[in-house]
């Protein structure tokens, strides 16, 4: 995850980009019962997630505010989805002595978006010269998308000509009926450095 941006006067650009490649496992043994009596059947699933994506933004901004301690940034652009979920599965059992055929398979969903965002930016500085500050970001689009937005605050430090800032960041994606995937949304925490020049 990371982001560039440049800004002469009131006029800027922003460039961010997220690229994630997670995945889980799960392992599970599963036994029938009726009314507490037992029933000789059990299976084992073995099943396999991964998603691989990337999430690119371009933005414009305008520096509607620029006072000592507070900035507003008015921003327009586009943002780029690109998500591919995989999953296989293995499912065995037996029912008594006797095994049952193995059920294995695989399926993917994958897409690729372009929406159109607008939003706001900023920072609200306080204490001793304004050095603690709070980031915020919002924006909304659509596009290929139904409707997607993404927020961020946090704290930061300022030390000079670099900063350390803390955030909680969500995106959130409501795609189209006819889409592989209807929905998505991805939050935690980051930390990071801002480097001025």
């Amino acid at each position: 995850m990371g982001m560039f941006d440049m800004r002469k006067g009131r006029w800027g650009f922003l460039t961010d980009a997220i690229y994630m490649d997670v995945g889980n496992s799960k392992t599970g043994v599963r036994e029938a019962s009726i009314g507490g009596n037992q029933i000789p059947i059990d299976a084992t699933a073995d099943v396999n997630l991964d998603i691989e994506s990337l999430i690119w933004t371009l933005a414009g901004y305008f520096r509607a505010v620029g006072q000592t301690g507070l900035t507003l940034d008015v921003l327009a652009g586009a943002r780029y989805l690109d998500v591919e979920q995989k999953v296989n599965w293995n499912i065995t059992g037996n029912v008594a002595s006797i095994p049952v055929p193995d059920r294995t398979g695989a399926a993917n969903a994958s897409l690729t978006n372009w929406d159109a965002i607008i939003g706001v930016r900023g920072r609200f500085g306080f204490g001793d010269k304004k050095a603690w500050f709070v980031p915020y970001y919002l924006d909304v689009g659509t596009g290929d998308s139904d409707f997607t937005w993404q927020g961020a605050a946090g704290l930061g430090y300022a030390f000079g000509w670099w900063e350390a800032v803390a955030v909680w960041r969500y995106l959130y994606y409501d795609l189209p009926s006819g889409k592989p995937i209807r929905d998505m949304n991805f939050s935690g925490p980051a930390i990071g450095a801002t480097f001025r020049w």
